[in-house]
């Protein structure tokens, strides 16, 4: 019974990305009942990738190897449907590229569910084979499925007809439709996994994936506050630091990120604010190519409020954050070109090409490469300081170029940049009294980001402008359904520019 116990928790630890925990538990159980071959396969499925983790080391991969060696000379005690996954999971560990290994081990599982079609288990571990193959890339940018999505959806809603509150299956549902032009369908699954398995902190943040994509900011806040309570928690019962650390600080960035997009000041800034205090002091040189980015959260969110005078008494930061010392730089330009000190902002602007100089542009910020954001980051800040000198049109020319640059942002939830800047560029053309522009602008942003309340008030701008009324007033309603927990008033879609 203990055994099972830990096999059990093994198994929910790895169905929440929990690896390391999850490692525990099934060693655990290997421990108390060696000849147990579903346990020795958990011990190796722990050390596998998933689309967050997609590669292993070679440390691991031993581990793996060792461990299913293991358990396939015990699975003659095994169920038929426990073989074939233990015979499937040999496939994810070798000398090939895993890209090779990745794909041999989803025809090994799509074997498995045709022979096991009413084994939710199966099946829900042939779809997370699926999605392993194509990590964060399950639709184009145009909208389209990547080969193997629409199969592993259909997967997915066999095995929550067979088992409707199954874990993993939920968990994947989501992963798999988020990126999709209807995230929504997704929706069902979100709601019976909120509170399925509230000790795992990952599972209760999931739904949130989907409330973010559908501007359910209420729903999204929740999800993370109880998501990080609940690794609060785990912490105290795991305190040494380890990977999963990054899940809870990924709570904390979605968080913030909800936080934002729906005027909550206070607690955007406290989320983004408690990402970098995270990670050990002593362990942040060693752990700076994994967290740089992070550094620049809190100046993300002092943007996004207009705390000018907060962005500028930030302390320096390590040279060993080169990307976040870039967007310090571009920040404390953004809050210069704000109290209309232009000199400053210029100065700032040249302190941020320096900066930019040091940082490796095809390394990734996340899923998207730094190269990218930084041209986002550069063009936002040309036009900041020219709209602070007056030279509107200029600054819609420097802010299109934002845009075009913010449009390469590959898929990531939260997104990889979280201060839209259609958001300025809409503003600067209500300025410039072009609304018509500035409609087709924040229309643009809505469908990105929907139920956005910047967005939606730059809108109500745009619609009035151009007498629109009655449009007008229906948008200022959605605006003020999106900004009823709001804690801050704006005048306007961009704190820079507080009234067009």
């Amino acid at each position: 019974m203990a055994a099972q116990r830990y096999f059990d928790q093994g198994l929910a630890f790895l169905y929440g990305f929990n690896k390391p925990e999850s490692f525990q538990g099934f060693s655990a159980a290997a421990r108390l009942d060696p000849k147990c071959a579903m346990a020795w396969w958990g011990v190796a499925a722990a050390k596998a990738p998933d689309i967050n983790s997609p590669e292993v080391t070679a440390e691991d991969s031993k581990i793996a190897i060792d461990a299913l060696a293991k358990a396939s000379a015990l699975a003659g005690s095994a169920t038929p449907a426990d073989r074939a996954m233990i015979a499937a999971e040999r496939l994810r560990f070798g000398d090939q590229p895993r890209s090779a290994l990745n794909f041999a081990h989803a025809n090994a599982m799509r074997q498995a569910w045709h022979r096991f079609p009413r084994d939710p288990d199966v099946g829900a571990r042939f779809a997370d084979a699926l999605l392993n193959r194509r990590p964060w890339d399950q639709w184009l940018p145009s909208g389209a499925p990547q080969p193997g999505t629409l199969e592993a959806t259909d997967v997915l809603g066999k095995v929550l007809a067979l088992s409707p509150r199954h874990p993993l299956a939920l968990h994947l549902t989501i992963h798999a439709w988020e990126a999709s032009p209807h995230p929504e369908r997704a929706a069902t699954a979100a709601n019976r996994l909120r509170l399925l398995q509230p000790a795992l902190g990952h599972m209760v943040h999931m739904p949130s994936h989907i409330d973010v994509r559908t501007g359910d900011w209420k729903k999204a806040i929740a999800s993370n506050e109880l998501g990080i309570r609940a690794d609060l928690a785990f912490r105290k019962v795991r305190p040494a630091f380890d990977p999963y650390l990054f899940y809870t600080a990924h709570n904390y960035h979605m968080l913030g990120f909800s936080a934002m997009m729906s005027g909550q000041r206070k607690k955007a800034i406290a989320a983004m604010d408690a990402v970098v205090g995270l990670v050990p002091t002593a362990m942040q040189k060693d752990l700076a190519p994994l967290i740089d980015g992070m550094y620049a959260m809190p100046y993300e969110a002092r943007i996004r409020f207009g705390l000018w005078d907060e962005i500028l008494a930030q302390p320096e930061l390590p040279s060993y954050f080169p990307l976040a010392n870039a967007l310090r730089h571009a920040a404390r330009g953004v809050a210069f070109a704000a109290k209309g000190d232009t000199f400053a902002a210029d100065s700032e602007a040249l302190e941020f090409a320096n900066a930019e100089a040091g940082v490796k542009r095809d390394e990734n910020y996340d899923h998207t490469p730094n190269g990218v954001i930084l041209d986002i980051a550069r063009s936002l800040l040309a036009g900041e300081i020219l709209l602070a000198r007056g030279k509107t049109d200029d600054a819609i020319v420097e802010l299109r170029k934002a845009v075009e640059s913010e449009n390469k942002v590959r898929y990531s939830e939260p997104p990889d940049w979280v201060l839209p800047t259609r958001h300025v560029l809409g503003v600067a053309l209500l300025k410039a009294k072009r609304p018509t522009e500035a409609e087709r602008v924040y229309r643009e942003s809505l469908k990105r980001i929907p139920n956005d309340g910047w967005a939606l008030r730059g809108l109500g701008d745009a619609l009035m402008a151009q007498g629109k009324t009655n449009p007008a007033l229906a948008v200022r309603k959605q605006f003020a359904r999106a900004w009823a927990d709001a804690d801050t008033k704006i005048g306007s879609s961009c704190l820079c520019v507080p009234k067009p």
